[in-house]
């Protein structure tokens, strides 16, 4: 159904996902490139910020003691294996060291946080670490804490200090002042800071995007509804000043969507059995009006008897962006105040196109658009016209285009890309459609940003347009350079001259009389010459013939201004007179 929340089929769902995520990315690109910029800058300056961190280190190698038989060093090896972790967290502990803590005038916990010990794995080798913003005491530090561990596991070994340790520690690889920094490092910090600040963009986007439940684009729309997109119309250049297509705009890029628009509603079938649609939209503001209006325009252009009528009974705008007078219109025929040829106004060059303003404002319009009177009305103008154009009030705001609707052929929906509709908003107006009954044949984007990129033969029209003797722009071609210098040989065919007719001469021409004279290479009359590339009448140029100036079509005699209908207080009243005498 029309009102179904249907996405459109994906297949496996993967293009689809990765349509969403690009779409996302172009979207919202420059609040992502943002939240990235801005991550990164705080990271590069809170790393440079900080002091230096420099890291000594020193390594003291674990060894059995034995007099070198094969079996006394496996067991040595093993032995000091299961030693050396125990070695190793001696390093942190308080008897290795307090010496160095008082040596250097500090406490030991605080010494003990710039101090750690590891064992690499399947090795006899410890290797403490010093960390400190001065370079000069890390390097001191882990030399005084190798030695200390030396001294303590020497005497926890020998308890009594009497006899021979069975294992024996001694330092590898000396602690070297370090030169370098280990911390901070504001390229790394600065690119961490890069990646985590687009993630974060990223995150927030398809936040702001599942939240965002406006509708913009043609894909907003395939996501809640399976409803055809009949056309998509883009948004105009100066919107208060070009309305109405005008004969100027015959080869923008708005009348080829509108062209667009109406092939597409033809192929619904306009041309068999839909002979009247109403066109609305859901809120305010979305240009039903301005769609309704350039839709008739392009029917009429297409050589359709059209008929274009203002049903907004409440809001009326069609005879003001037409500039027609509204005060004589579509209720003033329904109550048989004036007939309907003299109601109806004609309006463009192409003479199939009349428009029927909405007369005066009716206390009951509802009401109005509901009744029988309504309804044989509308059937009288399908029989007279190849198509009829309503155009409707919102759907969402009163029941107005519903009604209207069921009465009428079909229905099309505009749909604004500026914004204003939401998805609740559009699914109200659909529920309103499928409520009735009505049929809605499709959907008008209306007002999308130009994309030059992907239109690119917009604006493929003359480029010399030139009057005609019936005031209209017409082509004309460039002529090539190779014919446009070709000169007239002899014994070729005349083009016509200025009656109209062909020279009927051919072949060289005869030989002058005596006494007279050719000019010399000049084909004419004897005695006579004839100007370059005239052919003609000897001896004068060609004058081409003005073209004949045809009378000023007779403008159209202006309909007679009646005076504004007074709104009615009772509706009841005002519905009994519109009733015929056999209801």
């Amino acid at each position: 159904m029309p009102g179904t929340d249907k996405p459109m089929p994906a297949g496996d769902g993967r293009p689809a996902a990765l349509r969403t995520y690009l779409t996302l990315l172009r979207k919202r690109w420059l609040s992502i490139s943002l939240c990235a910029g801005l991550a990164s800058a705080a990271a590069g300056g809170l790393a440079l910020t900080e002091a230096p961190v420099y890291e000594a280190h020193t390594q003291v190698f674990v060894s059995a003691s034995g007099n070198g038989d094969v079996n006394d060093l496996a067991q040595g090896s093993s032995f000091t294996e299961r030693r050396v972790q125990s070695y190793t967290d001696l390093v942190t502990t308080s008897r290795v060291l307090k010496p160095v803590s008082e040596k250097l005038r500090v406490s030991t916990p605080e010494l003990r946080q710039w101090i750690s010990a590891t064992v690499p794995t399947r090795t006899v080798i410890i290797q403490i670490k010093v960390t400190h913003h001065d370079s000069r005491l890390a390097a001191n530090t882990a030399k005084d804490v190798a030695n200390s561990l030396i001294k303590i596991v020497d005497e926890i070994e020998r308890p009594h200090g009497k006899g021979e340790t069975p294992v024996h520690l001694s330092v590898v690889e000396s602690p070297e002042r370090p030169t370098v920094p280990v911390s901070p490092t504001p390229k790394r910090d600065a690119l961490l800071g890069l990646l985590g600040g687009a993630a974060a963009g990223v995150g927030l986007a398809a936040l702001r995007e599942q939240l965002n439940t406006r509708i913009r684009t043609q894909h907003d729309l395939a996501d809640i509804t399976d409803v055809p997109v009949l056309g998509v119309i883009e948004r105009a250049e100066a919107e208060a000043e070009n309305v109405v297509l005008r004969d100027e705009d015959a080869f923008s890029p708005r009348a080829e969507c509108y062209r667009q628009l109406r092939t597409n509603l033809l192929f619904t079938g306009l041309d068999q059995k839909t002979r009247s649609i109403t066109v609305t939209s859901s809120v305010p503001g979305e240009g039903k009006t301005t769609t309704a209006a350039n839709l008739a325009v392009m029917c009429a252009e297409g050589g359709s008897r059209v008929l274009l009528v203002d049903a907004d009974l409440r809001r009326p705008k069609l005879a003001e962006y037409l500039g027609l007078e509204g005060s004589i219109g579509l209720t003033t025929v329904l109550t048989g105040r004036i007939s309907l040829s003299n109601a109806v106004q004609p309006w463009g060059p192409s003479g199939n196109m009349g428009v029927l303003a909405s007369g005066g404002v009716p206390p009951n319009p509802s009401e109005l658009l509901a009744s029988g009177v309504m309804r044989d009305f509308i059937k009288e103008l399908e029989d007279s016209y190849d198509i009829v154009i309503f155009d409707a009030p919102p759907l969402v705001p009163v029941t107005d285009p519903a009604v209207l609707g069921t009465a009428t052929s079909g229905v099309l929906l505009v749909v604004g890309a500026n914004g204003r509709l939401h998805r609740n908003q559009f699914n109200t107006a659909l529920d309103h459609l499928e409520s009735v009954g009505a049929r809605l044949v499709g959907l008008a984007l209306n007002g999308v940003k130009p994309n030059r990129r992907a239109y690119s033969y917009h604006s493929y029209g003359p480029t010399e347009p030139a009057e005609t003797p019936q005031g209209k722009r017409a082509v004309r071609r460039k002529p090539s350079g190779r014919h446009s210098a070709r000169r007239e040989e002899p014994g070729e065919a005349h083009p016509a001259d200025a009656s109209g007719e062909f020279s009927e001469q051919r072949g060289p021409a005869p030989d002058p009389s005596p006494g007279q004279h050719r000019m010399p290479g000049r084909p004419g009359v004897p005695g006579q010459h004839r100007m370059p590339g005239r052919p003609g009448v000897p001896g004068q140029p060609r004058v081409m013939e003005q073209p004949r100036v045809m009378e000023q079509p007779r403008l159209m005699e202006q309909p007679r201004v009646m005076e504004q209908p007074q709104v009615m207080g009772n509706p009841l009243t005002y519905i009994d007179n519109l009733r015929a005498p056999g209801m």
